[in-house]
């Protein structure tokens, strides 16, 4: 468990200073490989699993944006490249899945 704070804090101090910074997320990711790789690490090694994908599709660039969670809560987010690299873009621990509130707002 230890590792895995120590790769956490390291991790998300890179990917914060990336991401204020404005650099481009692989920049921030220092943790990367073929993605069915990365996918077996991260299930072997934490537990988790994908849960949620998307896209983001710019001009400059297209990547994939994945979700893993263990079921103890600990999650990744890593994002993969149209050529199959995938990165760790953050990860850390007390992931919830919240149920969305009911609004009668229409703003919502």
């Amino acid at each position: 468990m230890q590792v895995r704070t120590i790769f956490n804090a390291a991790l998300g101090g890179l990917a914060w200073g990336a991401f204020s910074l404005g650099l481009p997320s692989q920049a921030a990711a220092s943790f990367c490989g073929e993605r069915s790789f990365m996918v077996n690490l991260l299930a072997q090694q934490n537990g988790e699993t994908p849960q949620a994908v998307g896209l983001i599709s710019t001009p400059a660039r297209t990547v994939t944006i994945e979700l893993l969670v263990s079921p103890n809560g600990n999650f990744t987010i890593m994002q993969t490249t149209p050529n199959g690299v995938s990165c760790v873009v953050a990860s850390g621990n007390e992931w919830r899945v919240v149920k969305p509130a009911i609004s009668s707002d229409p703003g919502f």
